[in-house]
């Protein structure tokens, strides 16, 4: 709707799989000759060509950094719990598991929190998606599987409220109301 506003957080310098360990000719192109990195611009650029720039906020920091401010404002009362959360994080084991429990902190009651990459590297979003998962089984919404599948989308059930696309990768965790 005209009211909705994305927060897309985000460094916008990648991680080592996405350009750092790239060929160099690869690198070039998103590494400028005095060192600065061209994927804030390439974003900003996308966003203006979609037409979208009027819903969509960059914010440039790293998402741990993005979701302390948003759950601050949203206790202040400054802007709304979000209602969906959208991670794509580092891939880094670990790392994951922090930003889903920040994320659940933020996220409002009946909010989804999904994100992508399921199977990539060394399995380390599997492995985090699954702890965190067992640690909070008692607030997902189990029944969201239902949901999503009347929508279309082939989902599968890989946990007490976790249910994964089989054609996307992606999680999607629905928190209880």
């Amino acid at each position: 709707s005209a009211e909705t506003t994305i927060l897309a957080v985000d460094t916008f310098i990648g991680d080592c799989r996405v350009l750092w360990e790239q060929p160099p000719d690869v690198r070039r192109h998103h590494v400028r000759q005095d060192g600065t990195l061209t994927q804030f611009d390439r974003f900003k650029t996308f966003v203006r060509r979609s037409g979208v720039a009027d819903a969509i906020l960059p914010l440039q920091a790293t998402s741990i950094v993005g979701l302390k401010l948003l759950r601050s404002l949203a206790r202040q009362g400054l802007v709304p719990q979000p209602e969906v959360i959208y991670l794509d994080s580092a891939h880094e084991e670990g790392e994951v598991l922090l930003e889903m429990e920040l994320a659940w902190d933020t996220v409002a009651p009946g909010g989804i929190l999904f994100g992508d990459d399921w199977d990539i590297g060394d399995g380390a979003v599997k492995r985090d998606v699954l702890r965190f998962a067992a640690a909070h089984a008692g607030e997902m919404d189990d029944s969201l599987g239902r949901h999503i599948q009347s929508m279309g989308r082939a989902v599968g059930r890989v946990f007490h409220g976790v249910y994964l696309s089989y054609t996307t990768q992606q999680f999607f965790i629905r928190r209880l109301p």
